[in-house]
């Protein structure tokens, strides 16, 4: 008799009531559009019982459209499923899309419900089911989620714009005012008068640690700082991954004297001062040449703890072996370990050895050096505040001179130094003068990202 196995009850739904309209499987109306008043009991109830009545006259199970209202019909949809019913949701683009046609243009929920009826009867109308209470929170979640983001980035606004009208020049370096770096300066010191008069190198350790932070940061070695200087072109200031100021920087000189030298052009001799003193680049190309001085040799002048004019070729026992250590200072403290093998070696366990053993109370670098031959080494470092790093210009230059005292090197000739990241030359002859290449990357503003 009917081409239906349903009768379908249509519920345009509002904020605080409802149309509901119910059709025969052959689209009669079993019941004009009706009211349901969400907070009147009496109003649900009779719903409930116009929906049975409709059921035992046609002998027919009904089914239940409600169209989907963002938060409005759950409520109803709960009360509908709890009493039995078979109850589906309808998206309001499929119920908009049936209006359309229609020629009246003013909202009517009457006849807006008696049309979602008739979709209803629709067996290809796509409709879900209500979501499980698991999907109610998470979504609940995901709504909080947005409105806190949204309250986030008003505060951060208001921020931008309150140091934008006291302290302009904040925001040319902290492009993230929220970032980890730039919140702790800011809860610190609290107003820019403070940040002004602030410790500027505890500052600067922190920033030095987000940059070289390899996951949130550039994952570089370090921070280089060129500042003025009263004696010398440029000043150097260097900061290790771990935030420690570090002495002397053989790669890092070097870069910062081609920095100078193509943004400022300056002569070819170029004098950088450092925390060991000012030190002379000669610039030829791309190819930097630096005098790194005089190698400390004198174990007070390292400082390392152990007797004797020299520690060159000197057995120790360290972590439950002997073996032979060579220490130089170039500005910074080395201990050389001249090896057959130097590519699967554990690093790690040596350099904490050495940590605990107290020989270096200002911390080591230490260089493992193969020799190749009578001009040429391998070498791999592992630095004090860094860990293994690709290249160390002071290392190559305390590797080399340990050699030559070795007698496994010649002297007052240009010694090949090769690393994982490229390759160094070194000569000693009283002074060493370190030599290699420089390459321009990349050049922005860095943004201290908050994690």
């Amino acid at each position: 008799m009917h081409n239906k196995n349903y009768i379908s009850v249509g519920i345009d739904v509002g904020s605080a009531f409802s149309f509901m309209t119910i059709l025969a499987p052959d689209e009669t109306v079993i019941l004009k559009p009706f009211k349901i008043t969400h907070n009147n009991k009496d109003s649900l109830e009779r719903a409930v019982s116009e929906i049975k009545k409709a059921e035992e006259l046609y002998s027919l199970e009904s089914r239940t459209f409600l169209e989907s209202t963002g938060i409005y019909h759950f409520p109803l949809f709960c009360y509908l499923v709890d009493c039995g019913f078979n109850a589906s949701i309808i998206n309001p683009i499929i119920t908009h899309s049936t209006k359309n046609g229609n020629i009246r243009k003013v909202k009517n929920d009457k006849i807006d419900s008696k049309g979602i009826a008739k979709l209803g009867l629709s067996k290809d109308i796509p409709v879900s089911q209500f979501p499980a209470k698991l999907v109610l929170e998470l979504r609940s979640l995901t709504r909080k989620y947005y409105d806190l983001t949204d309250e986030r980035s008003a505060h951060i606004n208001k921020l931008k714009g309150d140091l934008h009208t006291v302290f302009p020049q904040y925001l040319d370096v902290f492009c993230d005012v929220t970032g980890k770096t730039s919140t702790m300066i800011l809860r610190q010191y609290g107003t820019p008068d403070k940040i002004l008069r602030g410790h500027k190198k505890t500052m600067i350790e922190k920033i030095s640690k987000e940059i070289s932070d390899i996951n949130y940061g550039i994952g570089s070695d370090g921070l280089i700082l060129i500042c003025k200087s009263e004696i010398a072109d440029a000043k150097m200031i260097m900061y290790n991954k771990d935030g420690s100021e570090g002495n002397m920087c053989g790669n890092g000189i070097r870069c910062v004297a081609k920095y100078i030298y193509d943004k400022y052009k300056k002569n070819q001799k170029i004098y950088i001062e450092t925390r060991t003193g000012i030190k002379e680049t000669i610039i030829n190309s791309n190819e930097i040449i630096v005098n790194m001085g005089y190698p400390l040799l004198k174990p007070e002048n390292i400082p390392v703890n152990l007797e004797g004019d020299m520690i060159i070729n000197k057995k120790i026992s360290l972590g439950g072996k002997e073996i032979n250590i060579n220490c130089v200072s170039m500005g910074n403290p080395h201990v050389v370990l001249f090896l057959d093998e130097i590519d699967n070696i554990n690093m790690e366990k040596i350099a904490t050895d050495f940590k605990f053993s107290n020989l270096f109370p200002e911390g080591c670098n230490i260089e493992f050096v193969k020799i190749i031959d009578s001009k040429s080494i391998k070498m791999r470092v592992y630095e004090r505040g860094c860990g293994e790093t690709f290249s160390c210009g002071t290392g190559a230059c305390a590797s080399v001179v340990a050699g030559i005292l070795n007698n496994l090197l010649d002297s007052d000739t240009e010694i090949k130094v090769i690393l994982k990241g490229g390759t160094l030359y070194v000569k000693y002859n009283d002074v060493v003068y370190l030599k290699g290449s420089t390459d321009f990357i990349c050049k922005g503003k860095y943004l201290v990202k908050k994690h």
